[in-house]
C-alpha cells in the first residue's frame, strides 16, 4: 500500500514539475448596439500541464462587474472559472475546447461552452 501511494505521489509530482502556473487578467467591455453597458474585470490564477499531445488548463479567480457610471469597487463581485483542453493534429490543424463561467455573488452563474478549430493553409 505504501509503495502504491508513493508511486501516485511521484506521478503527481512529475506532472507538477512539468506544469506551468500563471496569473492572467481579462477585461470585457460590454455594449448593446452602440451603447456601452458595463465592464467585467477579472484576475485568475491558472495552471497548465501537457499530457501526451494534449494540453490541459484551468483558471480560477475573481472579479467585478461594473455597470456604466459605477466606479471601481462598487460593482457586483464574481468568481470566475475556465477549464479547457488544446490539441494540435498534424501540421495544419488544431482545436481548443473550453468551459468558462462567472458566478455573480448576488444572482446567477453565467457560463458558456466553446469549441474553436484552426486550420492553416501553409
Amino acid at each position: 500500500m505504501k509503495k502504491s501511494l508513493f508511486t501516485i505521489f511521484l506521478l503527481f509530482l512529475s506532472n507538477t514539475i512539468l506544469a506551468e502556473t500563471y496569473i492572467m487578467t481579462k477585461h470585457e467591455f460590454k455594449s448593446k448596439d452602440s451603447d456601452y453597458n458595463s465592464t467585467v474585470n477579472q484576475i485568475r490564477l491558472g495552471y497548465t500541464t501537457k499530457i501526451s499531445d494534449y494540453t490541459f488548463y484551468g483558471e480560477v479567480g475573481g472579479g467585478e462587474k461594473l455597470p456604466n457610471g459605477k466606479s471601481l469597487g462598487t460593482g457586483t463581485s464574481l468568481t470566475s472559472y475556465e477549464f479547457g483542453i488544446k490539441k494540435k493534429i498534424g501540421k495544419n490543424f488544431k482545436f481548443k475546447i473550453k468551459w468558462e463561467g462567472k458566478d455573480y455573488d448576488d444572482s446567477y452563474l453565467d457560463h458558456k461552452f466553446e469549441l474553436k478549430t484552426y486550420f492553416t493553409f501553409w
